[in-house]
């Protein structure tokens, strides 16, 4: 009785485990957010609205891997994951820090780094 346990024990664990993989439209936390948040905001100094050359992203930017990085109007848009038909994942940063994504079709989420939000559409 006392290995039936620790068998259902073992199964539980590992559900909980592989329930807490992220799936393909979650990111990771961010390891650093302000050192992100001061790049962008040295990037919307720099650049105006278009797509920034991935030569020239900082560490920042680079260590999320990201597939495109974007100058926004009001922001840096980073985008992370994308699977046609599906999803599009990523950051929104604004140097602006009274400033947030619209929400019309998207799903928003705040980081805990002030100006830095999490983007999903589906």
């Amino acid at each position: 009785m006392r290995t039936l346990w620790h068998l259902w024990l073992l199964i539980g664990c590992v559900g909980i485990l592989l329930g807490c993989e992220p799936k393909g439209d979650e990111l990771a936390d961010l390891k650093d957010g302000q050192k992100l948040h001061q790049d962008c905001v040295r990037l919307m100094e720099q650049f105006p609205s278009g797509e920034i050359s991935k030569q020239i992203w900082p560490r920042s930017i680079r260590e999320l891997k990201p597939i495109r990085v974007t100058r926004e109007p009001n922001n840096i848009r980073i985008l992370i994951k994308q699977e046609r038909g599906k999803f599009t994942v990523g950051y929104d940063v604004f140097a602006n820090l009274q400033l947030s994504p619209p929400t019309q079709g998207v799903w928003v989420q705040k980081t805990k780094t002030r100006g830095v939000y999490i983007f999903k559409q589906y």
